[in-house]
């Protein structure tokens, strides 16, 4: 159908998921699109192992970039799972409601801003950590105290802000994604997506307060 596009995901999700609905069940470009954002997740994972090494004092091996993007990529597959769960439970909690297979469908397209996100972050945060020159500290609570200050510099804090609001964006495309895979209204699904959401921003506002 001419409206089921996933770009559209991104600007009309009300439109999007109405149309979507009525083609057949299918977890195909889904499982594509988590899997794209794994990639995505791998190459800022990446860039932030590059810290962690300097200050464990870890010599980085061949090995490392294949290991961080086979646990991105596992990483993404198990949030698209359990972010589905979530909005399953609190659905099934509170309106009774909760079809996890075609919300796992529609769950996917959330993930879209993620990988958005990544194509803006990665090339803000190369430079960041290209340029850094930490010494190797093998005391845990050196290690912690140096990670909160890199958390605190500039860089790192646009890095939050843009994940921030990619997560908002996702938070408001999954809206109308539970709102069309659960049969509810707009105010009854916002109330099952803004509680996971709400806590994931709080958790990273704290992080670079």
């Amino acid at each position: 159908m001419e409206n089921t596009n996933p770009i559209l995901a991104l600007l009309t999700p009300g439109v999007f998921f109405a149309a979507k609905k009525q083609d057949p069940f299918d977890l195909r470009i889904p499982a594509l699109l988590v899997l794209i954002s794994g990639f995505g997740g791998a190459g800022t994972g990446y860039l932030n192992s590059q810290i962690q090494n300097q200050l464990i004092g870890h010599t980085p091996t061949s090995l490392d970039p294949l290991l961080t993007l086979a646990s991105a990529i596992l990483m993404a597959y198990l949030v698209w799972v359990i972010v589905t769960g979530i909005f399953t439970i609190i659905s099934r909690i509170l309106f009774g409601g909760g079809e996890f297979l075609q919300l796992l469908q529609f769950t996917s397209y959330g993930f879209i801003p993620g990988f958005i996100g990544s194509l803006i972050t990665i090339p803000v945060l190369a430079p960041f950590t290209g340029s850094l020159r930490l010494p190797a500290l093998g005391d845990p609570q050196m290690i912690g105290a140096m990670v909160d200050q890199i958390q605190h510099t500039q860089t790192m804090q646009m890095v939050t802000l843009i994940g921030i609001i990619c997560l908002l964006w996702s938070g408001y495309i999954w809206i109308f994604g539970v709102r069309e895979a659960e049969d509810l209204s707009t105010h009854h699904a916002a109330i099952i997506v803004c509680i996971p959401i709400i806590i994931a921003v709080a958790v990273k506002i704290i992080g670079v307060l």
